[in-house]
C-alpha cells in the first residue's frame, strides 16, 4: 500500500512514516499545482494531510496576513490535497478538537480546523473515501512552541493517532467520520 503524507515538518507525519512507511512530502500544500503533481507522480493508495500551523492571537490584535496564512495552510491546503486525490484513494485529513469549538486566542486555527471537519463530511457525500481525525492537544514541536509551559502529561502521543490511522485503513470507520481523540476521554466518532 503506497502512502503519501503531506506535512513535511509534522511530528505526526514522521511517526506515520516510521510506523507505516510511505513518503513524507516536502510539498507546500498551499500550492495546488505542486500538490497535484506530487499525487500524480506518486500514485498513492492512501493520502494523509497533517500539514498545519498555529499562530495564537486575539482577533482585535490579529495580523490579517497571519490569519490568511493559517487558513491557507490548514483549510485551503486540505482542499488542495482533497481535490488532487483520486476519489478511489483513501483520504485522511487531520483536524483538531479545536475545530469543534472556539478557544481564546486561537480563532484562525479553530475556524480552519472546523472547516476541515466539514470538508471531510462533504467529500464523503461526493463519493470520496475520506476520513477526519481530530486529536486533542498532541505532544509535538508545534505544541511546545505555542504552549511552552503546558504539562506534557496532558498531551496525546502522535503514536496514538498513528494507531487510529491504521484502524481507518483496516475499515473500522466509515467515510465522512470525524474521529475525535482525547487523552482522558478516549475516542468517539461524529458523523
Amino acid at each position: 500500500m503506497k502512502i503519501l503524507i503531506f506535512g513535511k515538518d509534522s511530528d505526526l507525519g514522521e511517526k506515520i512514516v516510521d510506523a507505516m512507511g510511505g513518503l513524507l512530502s516536502d510539498v507546500d500544500v498551499t500550492n495546488y499545482q505542486e500538490v497535484e503533481k506530487q499525487i500524480q507522480e506518486f500514485q498513492p493508495d492512501v493520502v494523509i494531510n497533517c500539514a498545519a500551523i498555529l499562530e495564537p492571537e486575539a482577533i482585535k490584535e490579529s495580523d490579517v496576513n497571519v490569519w490568511h496564512r493559517v487558513v491557507d495552510v490548514n483549510l485551503t491546503g486540505s482542499y488542495h490535497v482533497s481535490k488532487a486525490t483520486p476519489i478511489g484513494s483513501i483520504l485522511i485529513l487531520i483536524s483538531s478538537t479545536a475545530g469543534l469549538h472556539g478557544k481564546l486566542g486561537d480563532s484562525s486555527y479553530c475556524a480552519s480546523k472546523s472547516g476541515v471537519i466539514s470538508l471531510v463530511q462533504s467529500l464523503a457525500f461526493e463519493g470520496y473515501n475520506a476520513y477526519c481525525i481530530s486529536p486533542a492537544r498532541m505532544d509535538t514541536k508545534m505544541r511546545d512552541k505555542t504552549h511552552p509551559n503546558e504539562d506534557k502529561g496532558t498531551r496525546l502521543l502522535p503514536e496514538t493517532i498513528v494507531r487510529i490511522i491504521q484502524d481507518v485503513l483496516d475499515g473500522v470507520y466509515k467515510p465522512g467520520d470525524n474521529i475525535i481523540v482525547k487523552k482522558w476521554e478516549g475516542i468517539r466518532v461524529e458523523k
